[in-house]
């Protein structure tokens, strides 16, 4: 009896878990036209039917500012901006006091950026990046209504910090030229 009961169990959760598998969009491979690998961008988004990103032109004009809303099931899991600015910027903090008020922002070395803050809902940098008159590229990159219970919040930095370093070559490469 016990082991009907146990192959009983068996076949419900391998049904459960091949059901659930192919109810999740495929992560794309370009958030906001910009190549990055789906393995640092899939743990970053809630899981759903459908994933739209809205991107106004983010990527294929270098000279332009703006940002793209990635939503998933019609809800926003991401937000990506980016503005030009010169002279000095206080990335530390803006995203403290600044317009983001991000959820307990900590310094973060990224190659290339001058000036980083990655915190457990978004993340705020400065990238020296002379185009349009300006010298450098500040981006913004906040995370939705997504519910935060699938881990530590030290995890859910990690899942940002992943992403943004995943972002910003071709971020780069897009918007700065190299």
């Amino acid at each position: 009896m016990n082991v009907a009961l146990a192959a009983a169990a068996a076949a419900t959760l391998v049904t459960g878990c091949s059901a659930g598998s192919t109810d999740r969009y495929a992560t794309p491979h370009e958030m906001c036209g910009i190549d990055v690998p789906p393995a640092v961008t899939e743990p970053l988004l809630p899981a759903g039917k459908s994933i739209d990103q809205y991107p106004e032109d983010f990527a294929k004009k270098p000279d332009s500012i703006g940002s793209c809303l990635v939503n998933v099931d019609k809800k926003l899991a991401l937000r990506i901006a980016v503005y030009r600015e010169s002279g000095s910027i206080d990335i530390p903090g803006l995203a403290q006091e600044g317009s983001l008020r991000l959820r307990n922002p900590e310094k973060a070395e990224i190659k290339n950026v001058s000036s980083a803050q990655v915190a457990e809902d978004g993340a705020l940098m400065s990238i020296p990046c002379r185009a349009g008159g300006k010298d450098h590229l500040v981006t913004e990159f906040a995370v939705g209504e997504r519910s935060w219970d699938r881990g530590s919040t030290k995890d859910q930095r990690k899942e940002i910090d992943a992403f943004v370093r995943g972002y910003v070559p071709g971020l780069i490469k897009a918007k700065c030229g190299g």
